[in-house]
């Protein structure tokens, strides 16, 4: 997927990070800054129209992402 994400589906995303950093909160493996960097990543996915998204299992050359931005 590339572009940015719409901003409903960036708001379902927050809350949806939200809901995880709220059942982890007392957790001690998980900070402060992990959760403003998750919120900051939905921000940049909503904002910015060059963002690419891969699934998790994707495996990209050097080349392949070099395409990205050609």
């Amino acid at each position: 997927m590339t572009g940015a994400i719409a901003h409903d589906r960036a708001q379902r995303l927050r809350a949806a990070l939200e809901g995880v950093f709220q059942d982890l909160k007392d957790s001690p493996d998980v900070s402060d800054s992990a959760h403003d960097a998750f919120l900051r990543l939905v921000d940049v996915l909503e904002s910015n129209p060059e963002a690419v998204v891969l699934p998790s299992d994707t495996l990209v050359s050097t080349q392949q992402a070099a395409d990205f931005w050609a």
